[in-house]
């Protein structure tokens, strides 16, 4: 593998042709080069120079600075806020046809109203931290699951005859059992982000009747 193979500009390069479908031969055309100069800059080998760098830009209507790997929004639009939020495209793009459509129908409550209510609200915060525990154990028990399988090996090649229970336990504690495992913990944060979750579906109907109803009385009193 080439030394430059995983700098940002080749690796975001083989991801647009990977997502985009497009030929080698077809990115040549525009670009003005060879195929064998695509598969170059592909591969990291070479660089193209800054009229090919823009060309590329063009082709795949990127900004520049996303085949830098200076920004992960693929929309010059949405750079600012996917850099400072780190939003993706796709969460960008959600929001903003919410807020179009909620424009032109305004009978029910505004998605991007209960958005924000759910992201200013404490429980919330406590939701995604549940979310995240929940997934980073997750992804610590199938690694465990990992290190076991080659423990197991591992055990067998120490311990060919069969093991006394000093050597099973001298064993356990050289690879450092977990006395609660990860997946018990996952599941433990996987229950308290549903029961954070019916905490905010109880709350926020009445929430937004009060709120409601006192802009009814507000408007009431504004027309005597």
């Amino acid at each position: 593998m080439y030394d430059n193979y995983l700098s940002p500009f080749p690796r975001r390069f083989r991801l647009l042709i990977d997502e985009t479908r497009v030929s080698q031969q077809e990115i040549a055309d525009h670009v003005g080069v060879t195929r064998q100069a695509i598969a170059q800059w592909k591969d990291g080998k070479t660089n193209p120079d800054v009229y090919s760098f823009v060309k590329i830009a063009e082709f795949f209507k990127v900004p520049y600075e996303y085949l830098l790997g200076e920004t992960d929004s693929k929309v010059r639009e949405n750079m600012k806020l996917a850099d400072e939020l780190k939003l993706s495209d796709e969460a960008i793009n959600r929001l903003l046809e919410w807020a179009t459509a909620e424009k032109e129908n305004k009978s029910d409550v505004p998605r991007s109203e209960v958005l924000s209510d759910l992201l200013s609200s404490d429980d919330f915060e406590k939701f995604i931290d549940c979310v995240r525990k929940y997934i980073a154990e997750y992804l610590g028990h199938r690694f465990y699951e990992d290190d076991l399988k080659n423990d197991e090996m591992e055990f067998h090649r120490l311990y060919p005859l069969e093991p006394t229970p000093y050597e099973l336990d001298q064993h356990a504690r050289t690879i450092g059992h977990r006395i609660i495992e990860a997946k018990d913990f996952s599941d433990l944060f996987r229950h308290q982000a549903i029961e954070i979750l019916g905490w905010l579906l109880e709350s926020m109907p009445e929430d937004y009747y009060i709120a409601y109803h006192l802009t009814d009385d507000k408007d009431s009193k504004e027309k005597e």
